[in-house]
């Protein structure tokens, strides 16, 4: 999953455990957002750079240990 460009709200739901209908909320303000800077989108899935950056989420790197690091749970 973290070699993909694009998430989707399958994807967004397991790693945050939020719902369906957040899920699509949530993906359609990150396209809002890149189209009004003058991005293309992609309906139903957005950059998960910029979702991550949005959420503030920090993936880690192999030597890490390769995971998600969300701000306050560690």
């Amino acid at each position: 999953m973290k070699d993909e460009l694009y998430i989707d709200k399958d994807q967004l739901m397991a790693l945050t455990g939020i719902g369906k209908k957040k899920a699509y909320q949530i993906i359609r303000q990150v396209n809002a957002e890149l189209e009004a800077a003058g991005y293309l989108v992609i309906k139903g899935r957005c950059p998960r750079k910029q979702l991550f950056k949005r959420l503030g989420i920090v993936e880690g790197t192999e030597e890490e240990g390769a995971g998600y690091v969300l701000p306050g749970v560690c």
